[in-house]
């Protein structure tokens, strides 16, 4: 999976890689991972798999009405 940062003229950062067996479910963020307005996440199967599934989750935070 990847992060693709678009405040960094599109770079693309890797940040999980696992060998992950059929019907098996993988938390890729733990932690959490925070994006901007226009980052992406790409998600690439080795060659020869048949499906990838996936969720997200996301809390959108409008920090407009913030002071400072």
């Amino acid at each position: 999976m990847n992060l693709v940062d678009s405040s960094a003229s599109s770079a693309e950062f890797e940040f999980f890689k696992d060998e992950v067996g059929d019907k098996t479910q993988v938390n890729a963020t733990p932690d959490g991972l925070n994006l901007e307005a226009g980052d992406a996440i790409t998600v690439q199967a080795a060659t020869g798999s048949n499906k990838i599934q996936g969720a997200i989750t996301y809390a959108l935070l409008d920090r407009s009405q913030e002071n400072g």
